[in-house]
């Protein structure tokens, strides 16, 4: 009788360990998904960070001081604000840049929009972003409103 009593505790034991370990493999998989959620960065913080680049650098719509060379962050240069700055500025996906946003941006006085090359439909857009501005056209600054609008994921996708 011996016998049965021993392999009794060994089925025991295997199945213990089969499901200690099959508990161990879901906790550890459950930690992940939270630490996962806990650290993801929100797309409108995300975006915010690209968006500064349009008034901030001068490789994009920032003015830049031809004679000292300093550049004024938060002026748009009118020159600039067309769509072949916007396409250097802002390279999507399909230029070895960017995948996930695309934009449409719009001076409040001016009435050319200008649109990266995967934003598709205008009137899907996921959410907008204003930022005042001052806009430089020849000597003259004026106070505006830069409203860009996002769309998340390329066009293609959606």
């Amino acid at each position: 009788m011996g016998g049965f009593e021993e392999s009794q505790k060994t089925i025991f034991w295997t199945v213990m360990v089969i499901a200690i370990t099959f508990f161990i493999f879901i906790f550890v998989y459950a930690l992940s998904g939270y630490q996962g959620k806990i650290s993801e960065v929100p797309s409108q913080l995300k975006t915010e960070m690209i968006v500064l680049r349009f008034i901030n650098i001068p490789a994009c719509f920032a003015y830049q001081d031809e004679n000292t060379e300093r550049i004024h962050s938060g002026i748009i240069d009118l020159r600039k604000f067309n769509d072949e700055q916007l396409a250097k500025c802002y390279h999507t996906e399909g230029l070895g840049g960017f995948k996930t946003f695309n934009f449409r941006l719009e001076l409040s006085s001016h009435q050319e929009q200008l649109i990266s090359d995967n934003y598709f439909n205008l009137d899907n857009d996921d959410f907008t972003i204003k930022k005042e501005v001052l806009v430089r056209e020849g000597d003259n600054l004026r106070k505006e409103m830069l409203t860009i609008y996002v769309q998340e994921g390329l066009g293609k996708e959606q």
